[in-house]
């Protein structure tokens, strides 16, 4: 059995500039974009319209609709936090909207970003400009939010994806900071071990993707029942964290260089939820990025959906009829079984 001698892996302690959890949350605040919430609304209730504005006409479609999704979420994930400094309270379901929101907002990112490749296979030659806004720094990383939250079918499908996109033959970066310059280690051990426990796919993934001894002993050890080797190597991954959450420069890369994930330890919650699907135990990690609401894992719950969301997706497949197609061709649809809120209009919460 391995023990903590055998590993020559130490701590690091944490990044003395890592910013407070205080600093994070009002981070998140994004109450001035109210703006964008009644361009939404607006389409929701007339479809597509023109909108004039300082930099012109803007047509407002579904590409803005899902847009205007991003700050209801980005709304949702302030108000899950707003009253935990004064309080103490955390309102998870507030921040399981927000990732729901985040989960449809990617699939149809997904969708036209399909339509790219299949455009780009299909015209040998002709240059397309494929939609640039995949990261493997922010979407892999949602993945351990996701999961964080229990949302296994959907972390799963996308994981399945971005394998895809790892292993293609399309000579196109499809994300946009893949490979060894950009070295988002953080990201390949998690679609590592991810791919190890769904699908076992052969994967080409870049050298960086191996050259982190702590990654290569957690590929072996995630599993493992001896906890105190587990609690170590899962500290050593928190300070680890910490210290690659700074910005990206033009010569030097990192992890964590979106703030979003600083207190979204989203690596250490794919671990412990895999566990949990084991039935193995999890050890209690006392680190600064642990002890927040965010550093739990919460139940699986089913999937959310609610008015909003449903009509955004209703109106994207008014355009493109075979999109979210899992979601609404199930013998009974999930999407038709939605009962509407009859109370006011919960996405709207600040509106009293």
């Amino acid at each position: 059995k391995m023990n903590l001698d055998t590993i020559d892996i130490k701590r690091q302690g944490i990044y003395k500039k890592f910013p407070s959890f205080e600093f994070y949350i009002q981070s998140l605040d994004n109450s001035n974009d109210q703006f964008f919430l009644d361009l939404l609304d607006k389409y929701l209730k007339e479809g597509n319209f023109q909108h004039n504005s300082e930099f012109g006409t803007l047509d407002y479609n579904i590409f803005y609709a899902f847009n205007g999704l991003g700050s209801y979420l980005q709304r949702f994930k302030y108000k899950s936090l707003e009253d935990y400094q004064t309080k103490n309270i955390f309102n998870e379901n507030y921040f399981f909207q927000a990732i729901s929101y985040l989960y449809w907002q990617t699939r149809f990112e997904l969708y036209q970003l399909s339509k790219s490749i299949e455009l780009f296979n299909n015209q040998a030659g002709v240059s397309v400009q494929l939609n640039s806004t995949f990261f493997i720094k922010n979407k892999v990383s949602d993945l351990g939010t996701y999961l964080q939250f229990g949302m296994l079918e959907e972390a799963k499908f996308l994981t399945n994806k971005y394998l895809d996109f790892i292993n293609s033959s399309v000579p196109l970066k499809i994300f946009n900071d893949e490979g060894d310059i950009y070295h988002r280690r953080t990201q390949y051990f998690v679609l590592r071990l991810l791919n190890d426990y769904w699908f076992k796919r052969d994967i080409k993934f870049p050298a960086c993707a191996f050259d982190e001894p702590l990654f290569n002993q957690l590929i072996k050890n995630w599993d493992t029942e001896n906890i105190t080797l587990l609690e170590h190597l899962l500290l050593c991954l928190c300070d680890r964290h910490t210290h690659q959450t700074k910005f990206d420069t033009a010569t030097k890369f990192f992890d964590i260089s979106d703030f979003t994930f600083s207190y979204l330890p989203f690596e250490i919650h794919t671990i412990l939820r895999l566990r949990t699907e084991k039935g193995l135990e999890n050890p209690i990690l006392s680190h600064v990025i642990m002890t927040t609401p965010l550093g739990k894992i919460y139940p699986n719950k089913k999937p959310y959906m609610d008015d909003l969301l449903l009509q955004i997706l209703k109106r994207a497949r008014l355009e493109y009829p075979d999109f979210a197609s899992d979601l609404f061709t199930k013998e009974v649809s999930d999407a038709e079984n939605i009962k509407p809120h009859t109370s006011k209009k919960s996405w709207q919460f600040w509106k009293k």
